[in-house]
């Protein structure tokens, strides 16, 4: 049922998913649902809105342990401050993928097929993100260093003996001037490549959730990859992962409560760029996840050259996220929460 005038009475439960700075206490018990936050500090806002609320639901135990060791001094134009912290109660529930569409298969899926016979290459890596940052090293998915790193790793390489990397990506628009853009941020990232680089590919524009599983299991596409600076969740790779082939991935935040076995990429907490600072989202004191490009380079080239090693990990990888990651596993922790809490 969708109202189509205001309410007249307060409901009982209000439910709102957002980013917690517009939470509000609509109901007479209200929760907040929110991915949160890619990196070690929320803003006063985010606090804020957590408070108005009598319950918090968050995707990952990194988010909650974010959220919960924030502290701040909030200031009045009087001159006092008072202590700001999360108060109320936050409980982690994960979000579910839909095993009957996100699954291993076979199926051949139509437009995904034309698509991938104009890819020469028969081992490709694949990153699916979307690469919202004009800068081309500063993205919160890191998508200029996974090129420049690729195309090192497998420069010179003759084109009978290296693999590709297809980008399902795009900007904050499917249109012709954001796929160019991309297109231009590719080409500068491997401008910094002294040497003959390997093919990167951009699929642009939308796609179902039938043909997001088609391209996951197509048989060109080998491993799934992602340099991600920090993850709420990180549902996209949660449903590479049930394609049963390996991930290799950023060794921090929110996507470790899944990934049990996949290869984490090494690295270390730094602060963020400048450039990435997004007002009330990104703090400047902040910081995120950076993979250490040189040591991921190497892990891109031992995978390619022994990538029979690494099924058995992903076969368990799948066989976890189909089990205890599916939407009717979500249901039952949302429902066993909702249960326990509300009253």
């Amino acid at each position: 049922l969708i109202l189509q005038q205001n309410l007249n009475k307060q409901p009982d439960l209000f439910i709102q998913i957002s980013i917690p700075n517009e939470f509000q206490p609509i109901g007479k018990y209200n929760i907040g649902i929110t991915a949160g936050i890619e990196t070690t500090l929320p803003s006063g806002a985010f606090i804020e809105g957590l408070n108005r609320m009598n319950l918090n639901l968050v995707t990952s135990k990194h988010v909650k342990k974010v959220f919960e060791d924030a502290s701040y001094a909030k200031k009045f134009e009087d001159g006092r401050q008072e202590p700001l912290k999360s108060e109320k109660p936050i409980e982690v529930c994960f979000w579910g993928a839909d095993t009957k569409i996100y699954k291993k298969t076979e199926e051949k899926i139509e437009s995904i097929e034309k698509v991938m016979e104009r890819i020469p290459e028969k081992f490709a890596f694949l990153f699916i993100g979307q690469w919202t940052h004009r800068n081309t090293f500063h993205d919160r998915k890191d998508i200029g260093n996974l090129i420049k790193t690729f195309s090192n790793a497998f420069k010179d390489k003759s084109p009978d003996n290296r693999p590709c990397l297809i980008l399902k990506t795009s900007g904050v628009t499917f249109s012709a001037i954001d796929r160019d853009e991309i297109l231009a941020k590719i080409k500068e990232a491997q401008s910094q490549i002294d040497g003959v680089c390997p093919n990167v590919y951009l699929l642009h524009g939308e796609l179902s959730p039938v043909e997001m599983n088609g391209l996951m299991n197509h048989e060109k596409v080998k491993v799934h990859v992602s340099f991600t600076h920090g993850e709420g969740y990180g549902h996209p790779l949660l449903l590479s992962t049930l394609s049963g082939k390996p991930l290799l991935s950023s060794n921090w935040s929110g996507h470790l409560d899944f990934l049990k076995y996949a290869t984490l990429l090494p690295g270390e907490v730094k602060q963020i760029h400048p450039s990435a600072v997004v007002q009330n989202m990104l703090l400047p004191e902040s910081s995120w996840f950076t993979v250490d490009y040189k040591r991921a380079g190497d892990v891109l080239e031992e995978v390619y050259k022994n990538y029979n090693k690494t099924l058995d990990w992903a076969k368990k990888q799948s066989y976890i996220s189909k089990t205890e990651f599916s939407l009717e596993k979500m249901s039952e922790k949302l429902n066993q929460i909702i249960d326990e809490k509300v009253p």
